[in-house]
């Protein structure tokens, strides 16, 4: 199922992407599920792991820039269930 929602929601063909999903709501009360899903063309994904091998790094974790900043935050900072909060990543190219 995912394949077919990844090409028709991804305007890329699949083999230039590399894609990832998270289940957020495994059943909804009308019997759908709630997914993320992120992908990135292979080619810039390629380019930033080859900058962090020249640096002589190791790749632990590659994630989409804004959930980059949700997971610094949460692992950082921290909030407790049913807590609202928000976050506003203001960058030299874009926003989220």
């Amino acid at each position: 199922q995912m394949e077919w929602d990844v090409r028709q929601n991804i305007p890329f063909p699949r083999e230039d992407v590399e894609v990832d999903y998270d289940v957020i709501v495994p059943q909804t009360p009308d019997g759908q599920m709630e997914v993320v899903l992120v992908a990135a063309k292979r080619e810039v994904l390629d380019q930033y792991l080859r900058c962090v091998r020249g640096a002589g790094l190791q790749t632990a974790c590659v994630d989409a820039a804004a959930f980059s900043v949700l997971n610094a935050v949460e692992s950082s900072v921290g909030w407790s269930p049913g807590e609202a909060i928000a976050l506003i990543n203001v960058g030299a190219s874009y926003s989220t």
